[in-house]
């Protein structure tokens, strides 16, 4: 079994980048969110939210990918990204991850 890689916490203006391992599947060209969900209006992932955060997953080989880029206003204070904001990210990805992998 593949060790799963860690989520990576950004510094301000970089992109996030979380993986989790899944058995082999086509790569998506939509995300996951879009794909199953699209009228989801979740702070973290909601296609419909134009004020979340609209995390997107995807399906690549064994692994599930999500890729979010910060902005100065998701700063707890200069520098440091706000806890609910890394909260929603590992949830709504984690959660993603999970449902793809039970299809």
């Amino acid at each position: 079994a593949r060790a799963a890689r860690p989520f990576i916490v950004p510094q301000p203006a970089q992109t996030v980048t979380a993986r989790s391992p899944l058995p082999r599947h086509a790569a998506m060209s939509l995300s996951l969110q879009d794909t199953y969900a699209p009228s989801n209006h979740c702070f973290g992932c909601g296609p419909a939210n134009q004020q979340g955060l609209r995390i997107k997953s995807f399906p690549q080989g064994e692994e599930c990918v999500a890729a979010w880029t910060p902005q100065p206003h998701h700063e707890a204070f200069t520098g440091m990204l706000n806890g609910g904001i890394i909260g929603a990210l590992l949830d709504c990805h984690s959660n993603w991850t999970a449902a793809w992998r039970l299809m």
